[in-house]
């Protein structure tokens, strides 16, 4: 599919440059506003809500077996695990939170500024028709 969407575009002034876009590939504005949205869903969303998913199971689950922990070192006092579970729980917290965090900083500013650049593209068509 991308191989018919994309295609190479040179300009000359002020020099030769050439670029892989989408610009021109699309008939009706609302094909190229479907692919954008496709694109941002699948590649943006989708995996933010997968990774927000998998780590929230990593930590309910790490959270789950200090609790049962707890239940059981009321018997026997093992320093080891009864260390272990709530600094794995706190460096997989933090882990996490710097996981998503740089994955939304990275990748919103992309995605906000190709959604003005269309809008402002689009404009300048439409002011030109």
């Amino acid at each position: 599919m991308q191989m018919i969407i994309f295609h190479n575009v040179t300009i000359t002034v002020p020099e030769n440059f050439t670029q892989c876009t989408t610009h021109g590939s699309f008939d009706q504005h609302w094909q190229e506003t479907v692919y954008n949205m496709f694109t941002f869903v699948c590649l943006f969303l989708l995996p933010l809500i997968i990774m927000i998913f998998c780590y929230t199971r990593i930590l309910i689950e790490i959270s789950s077996r200090m609790a049962r922990g707890n239940l059981l070192s009321r018997d026997v006092h093992l320093r080891r695990s009864h260390n272990n579970i709530p600094k794995a729980r706190m460096r997989t917290l933090k882990m996490s939170i710097v996981i998503v965090t740089s994955f939304i900083v990275c990748w919103t500013p992309y995605y906000l500024l190709g959604l003005v650049l269309r809008d402002a593209v689009r404009h300048q068509t439409d002011g030109l028709n």
